[in-house]
């Protein structure tokens, strides 16, 4: 009877670890990216909106486009460019590195990302897109 019940709580015991064991490899294939909207300035006073993407996953990704997702047509888009303005999309980011992507100063005056925008994205190379949004983001696009 002791060597049935011992059987059964390994069993069970190893049926647990193989389930986590599975989840963890499939978590790790994953791509990972964080998108976050902040504000940025600079030395000569200007300032305005950056979004960071971060990778935070386990292997590099591309990133093909980075900028604010507008309301009602899927397709449209207020792109941004990096901050070192030599390097241009498509950028390869590699595992657990950041990157920050800025619009031009006063950009987040313009009427049409203020009326229609609706949240900042990250989309890769391979077509996965990656939302995000921030207090300073909401209150750029007057959203309460």
């Amino acid at each position: 009877m002791i060597t049935a019940i011992a059987g059964l709580v390994f069993g069970l015991v190893g049926a647990v670890l193989g389930v986590i064991n599975l989840w963890r490899a499939l978590d790790r294939d994953r791509i990972k990216l964080l998108v976050v909207p902040r504000p940025w300035a600079d030395s000569t006073g200007q300032s305005g909106l950056c979004l960071d993407v971060i990778n935070r996953g386990e292997y590099a990704v591309t990133i093909s486009a980075v900028g604010i997702l507008l309301r009602g047509d899927e397709k449209l888009e207020w792109q941004f460019v990096p901050i070192d303005e030599k390097r241009r999309c498509p950028y390869r980011l590699e595992p657990h590195d950041a990157v920050t992507f800025r619009a031009k100063p006063g950009a987040e005056q313009d009427k049409k990302l203020v009326e229609c925008g609706r949240c900042a994205f990250a989309r890769t190379a391979c077509g996965h897109t990656a939302i995000g949004s921030s207090g300073y983001l909401r209150s750029v696009l007057r959203r309460k």
